[in-house]
């Protein structure tokens, strides 16, 4: 691994014109507003009868009942903030000109000759949503795993998905002293979901990176999330980072398609002479009709090759076990022939201190 030399200025992504530069400040803020009322909804879902949380297990029910009671109160203050929050997102979509939010560590840019990149759908939706959507603890209590978990695998870029952009901050100030680039609120979304992913990089990045809506209309509830590809080249791929449409209808499985299909327009619209990695929650089954079809797109499934249909996912963790287990995270390789060595990482061993739902995958570029 070798670092950047003092002599080469290191490239920056900092908002170059006034009206980004007020839409990164409004997007900042109107997440540090919300934040009050996530923390009493996390602790409303804290302490409540749940069988992940010691709390709700050893404390008396008058203590969480006055515990929860309290917090509830302080959610329904905080609701009113949390509107706020999103007209301020509202405001700041109005502004700005790119959908992502740049931060600039203390740690040194490097050059490995090996890069280590890092992919985890980390389940950390603000207040109780972790636990409706992937059986786990609240985002809070996770923090501390989170990075002691990225820590273990020491990738020199990782990729989160699922996780809050009222987390951000923690985040920079968990991994500033390591790393340089941290590409943060991407997405947002001032009418639901935000597309929720975030990107952090000790290595070169290189041109502007880009989010890429997608087009395609989601199903149901699905609408009100906003979902797209988010665009990372370094000095040796693109990266694509993706999390696709879920559920298993047949409209879905139609949608994810449909996704792909744009994906793959991007791939050839972008393309230079690097190698394309898309990477992320793909959300396709492996062995699936719909896994067949997306090789017969061009697309080549690294983890499959490597690992067959390896689980990726579980289900049940709310329960305190696992149940009807999932091959549907990975990384997708097109055009080229790039190395890469995959290894997938365990995050439930233990169903009650679980870190995610979904396993971390790593990849050693050659």
């Amino acid at each position: 691994m070798e670092p950047v030399s003092r002599e080469t200025e290191v490239v920056t992504y900092h908002p170059e014109t006034s009206t980004d530069d007020v839409a990164q400040r409004l997007n900042h803020l109107a997440n540090e507003v919300q934040r009050p009322f996530w923390y009493f909804a996390q602790n409303v879902h804290r302490y409540a009868a749940n069988p992940l949380h010691e709390d709700s297990l050893t404390d008396s029910v008058a203590k969480r009942f006055l515990s929860g009671g309290a917090h509830a109160i302080g959610a329904s203050l905080g609701a009113f903030l949390a509107l706020a929050g999103f007209a301020l997102k509202g405001l700041s979509n109005r502004f700005h000109s790119r959908e992502f939010t740049y931060w600039e560590g203390l740690g040194e840019e490097v050059c490995p000759e090996r890069p280590k990149v890092l992919h985890l759908n980390a389940c950390m939706f603000p207040g109780g949503l972790p636990y409706a959507f992937g059986g786990v603890r609240t985002a809070g209590e996770r923090m501390e795993q989170l990075k002691a978990f990225v820590e273990s695998i020491n990738p020199d870029i990782f990729f989160l998905c699922e996780f809050s952009q009222t987390l951000s901050g923690k985040l920079f100030e968990s991994f500033q002293e390591s790393y340089r680039h941290f590409l943060v609120n991407v997405g947002s979304n001032a009418k639901g979901m935000d597309a929720s992913m975030t990107v952090v990089s000790r290595e070169p990045i290189v041109n502007e990176p880009k989010f890429f809506p997608s087009k395609i209309e989601a199903e149901e509830e699905q609408k009100s999330s906003y979902r797209g590809f988010f665009h990372v080249e370094t000095e040796k791929v693109h990266y694509l980072y993706v999390h696709l449409h879920p559920k298993e209808t047949n409209r879905a499985k139609e949608i994810r398609l449909e996704q792909l299909a744009e994906i793959r327009k991007i791939t050839e619209e972008f393309a230079n002479g690097k190698v394309w990695v898309v990477l992320g929650d793909i959300n396709i089954e492996r062995g699936s009709a719909g896994h067949r079809s997306m090789l017969e797109m061009g697309f080549r499934d690294l983890i499959q090759e490597q690992h067959g249909n390896v689980e990726t996912c579980i289900n049940g963790l709310e329960a305190g076990g696992k149940r009807d287990p999932e091959s549907i995270d990975g990384f997708l390789v097109i055009g080229g022939d790039l190395v890469m060595q995959t290894e997938i990482h365990d995050t439930y061993e233990d169903p009650r201190k679980a870190l995610s739902d979904h396993k971390g995958i790593s990849a050693l570029l050659g």
